[in-house]
């Protein structure tokens, strides 16, 4: 009983520090930062074009988190779903820290959670809104902690399950994941070297662990590989991207960036030690503990001495990046190993010092309690605090923000408009101030896809000084043709076509807009352009042209952008029949070509001939005698999500032949709902819960509660 009142009373004063957290987001609105922009329509079944085989995540396996958020979006606003992800993020930080060391550091372990939640690394990230990136890093002190276990007892199917399906849960960011990875690797190689009894079991079983999880994950990380090339672009160098991206010195050295856990490479944010010039002193405090943690480590267990210490040096040189002493490596080697390209930001190797930091300290602080009082731990929790108190209350940076009644009147003209057409967000730009944000830092990435109830068409361009843009989308050339010979354009909704782009939102507030203007508005007016809504912020026109994703053309797209102006070489009456989500049968067409408003892919399948790319924005093929028409990635896609379910429930549930049986069935149960559009994402996410839920429930109580086997 006392051993239940003292995890309640731990867990609830990390659910408090948390709430201190985001206090000043709670009330109505949303959290919308420099890369958070979620709103009403975040999960709605267009926003889950990886389901579906359109788009590739390389991010990471959004997917299953997603689907849960959708599915709990089904019960309580999005907003609500947003707030507790980041609650969750917050409190569940501190207590893997916390729980993930061992009890007899006591209360010494409120060091670790402590400055595991409450450091510039979250701090700042939280700010920008790096969800996933926060949310890996908060399961990782348990998947090391299970990783070790897994070490120590390779034979236990029991450690090998548990850190496989934190690992998986860690994989929502593939930028942590690989942070993840790396500390493994630290700790396999020195574990085997200096302690391990059974190399061979434990190269045997490591490779069957690795097995796993590169399976659980082949959902997001084989259509990325299959689709590289059609979706990124190795235009900028390693070096560009560190130029850009890599940690930044601001007001102090860069190696003192890096080692006091700042660094972040935007501007905009303001944390402790920009308003308190002392925020170094309790953190030189908290850096001398976490140094007499390693020192008691070396004399105790010398393996995870030299992890701390290894991961430390590692991540340090790493976050450095073109600063580093072994930056060398890549002089060398050049841009063939483009581990920056990958990451963009070095900063992110930062979190993996915050590990040893928390991990150190709180060995450090049960040193000094055993040497002076058991109650020397609050003496760091006091350093903590008062190193980084400005992440309390956000430091004020930032509140929930409500969507302008402007942008409530534009979705509300578009509310009844049933076609599967786009919305045009212009100017080209991704990232860009909104003033009407309720934060510190205005900029932020595009929300106009997370509002509005269609699938919003943007520019994918970063614009940082050495790096415009690593997407390999044309669409971007595509609309910049149309800026720049605006002109001499007068038939715009026929241009407009090869995006499927039936509404144009233009933004005022943006010194190329007037430019844009010329595009859909006139004196003497634009054919089929219609202006419906104008507001202080913006435009709103029309295109009736656009009607879905297909349109008939008069030629086969071999001719120039420029012969196109004025000659009507389009019609939008084309019959098709949405067969499933990803696949369409042509039943009539004006022409005898026909046009699909979607960059033509390898996975894109035309059974009555060849595909070939309609001026590279859309794909063109011959619908002279009708024909299916689909993209066969979403196969792939969703195989190998059904997969990765799969393997989650045989790891959890260790069944019995008739219990794989059933699996199996549910397996091909969830393959046939996705591939032919039975049940909407929110719906397969309300399953994928009910399912580990239902396991949960089978193992704990109708199989008596029975033990993992040692080995299988």
């Amino acid at each position: 009983m006392i051993f239940l009142i003292k995890k309640i009373i731990t867990l609830s004063i990390y659910l408090i520090l948390s709430l201190l957290i985001i206090f000043p987001i709670l009330g109505p609105g949303y959290y919308l930062t420099l890369d958070m922009q979620w709103g009403p329509e975040t999960f709605s079944p267009d926003h889950f074009g990886s389901l579906y085989g359109e788009v590739s995540n390389p991010y990471g396996a959004y997917l299953p988190f997603e689907l849960v958020f959708a599915a709990l979006a089904q019960f309580v606003s999005v907003e609500v779903v947003q707030k507790l992800l980041l609650l969750f993020i917050l409190f569940f930080s501190g207590v893997s820290a916390h729980y993930s060391l061992p009890s007899k550091l006591g209360n010494n372990r409120f060091v670790a959670g402590f400055f595991y939640l409450l450091n510039s690394f979250v701090f700042v990230r939280f700010l920008a809104g790096h969800w996933s990136v926060l949310l890996s890093y908060a399961f990782w002190p348990f998947a090391i902690k299970y990783f070790y276990e897994f070490l120590e007892k390779p034979g236990d199917r029991s450690s090998l399950v548990k850190c496989a399906l934190l690992t998986f849960i860690a994989s929502v960011s593939s930028h942590a994941l690989a942070i993840l990875l790396l500390a493994y690797a630290i700790l396999f190689i020195l574990y085997y070297v200096m302690k391990t009894k059974e190399p061979q079991l434990l190269i045997k079983r490591t490779a069957a662990l690795g097995l796993i999880i590169v399976t659980l994950n082949l959902f997001w990380i084989l259509p990325t590989i299959l689709t590289f090339d059609e979706t990124y672009s190795l235009t900028s160098s390693s070096s560009d991207y560190l130029e850009d991206f890599g940690a930044r010195a601001n007001d102090m050295s860069l190696e003192q960036s890096v080692f006091s856990l700042h660094g972040f490479w935007r501007g905009g944010f303001r944390l402790t030690k920009d308003f308190f010039d002392l925020w170094y002193v309790p953190f030189a405090f908290l850096v001398i503990i976490a140094g007499l943690g390693i020192y008691q480590l070396l004399k105790t267990d010398l393996t995870k001495c030299l992890f701390l210490t290894v991961s430390f040096v590692v991540a340090f040189l790493l976050a450095l990046g073109a600063s580093s002493p072994v930056s060398f490596i890549f002089d060398i080697f050049g841009d063939t190993i483009p581990i920056y390209f990958f990451f963009r930001d070095s900063q992110k190797f930062v979190g993996l010092i915050a590990l040893v930091y928390a991990i150190a300290g709180a060995y450090g602080s049960f040193f000094l309690s055993q040497k002076f009082t058991k109650f020397f731990f609050i003496m760091p929790l006091l350093a903590i605090l008062l190193s980084n108190f400005g992440f309390l209350w956000l430091n004020g940076q930032i509140t929930a923000t409500e969507y302008p009644d402007d942008w409530q009147e534009a979705k509300l003209l578009m509310a009844n408009d049933t076609s599967e057409t786009n919305i045009l967000s212009l100017p080209l730009h991704l990232y860009r101030p909104y003033p009407w944000v309720n934060s510190f830092s205005k900029t932020m990435a595009t929300p106009a896809s997370q509002f509005f109830s269609k699938p919003v068409i943007t520019a994918s361009t970063v614009e940082t000084q050495n790096v415009y843009s690593d997407s390999n989308s044309p669409i971007t050339n595509y609309l910049t043709y149309l800026f720049e010979n605006r002109e001499h354009i007068n038939n715009t909704a026929e241009y407009l076509l090869p995006l499927n782009a039936r509404y144009i939102l233009l933004f005022k507030d943006d010194t190329n807009s007037i430019h844009y203007l010329w595009l859909f508005y006139r004196h003497q007016g634009i054919e089929n352009i219609e202006l419906i809504y104008e507001s202080p912020s913006f435009y709103l026109f029309r295109n009736n042209l656009a009607t879905g994703p297909f349109f008939s053309s008069k030629e086969n797209g071999s001719s120039t952008l420029s012969s196109f102006v004025g000659s009507n070489m389009y019609s939008s009456e084309v019959e098709y029949e949405k067969v499933s989500p990803n696949k369409y049968q042509i039943t009539n067409s004006s022409y005898d070509y026909t046009v699909y408003s979607g960059v033509l892919k390898k996975s894109y399948y035309y059974s009555g001939g060849e595909l070939s790319k309609w001026h590279n924005v859309a794909t063109v093929f011959d619908s002279s005698n009708g024909a299916v028409f689909e993209n066969r990635m979403m196969q792939v896609s969703a195989i190998l999500f059904a997969l990765s379910w799969f393997v989650l429930l045989y790891l959890i549930l260790n069944p019995s032949v008739p219990e794989i049986v059933f699996i199996l069935f549910l397996f091909f149960v969830i393959i046939f709902l996705i591939l032919e559009g039975i049940v909407l994402p929110a719906i397969i996410g309300t399953l994928y819960v009910l399912s580990f839920i239902t396991s949960l429930i089978w193992l704990l109580f109708i199989k008596n509660n029975v033990a993992f086997p040692k080995r299988f």
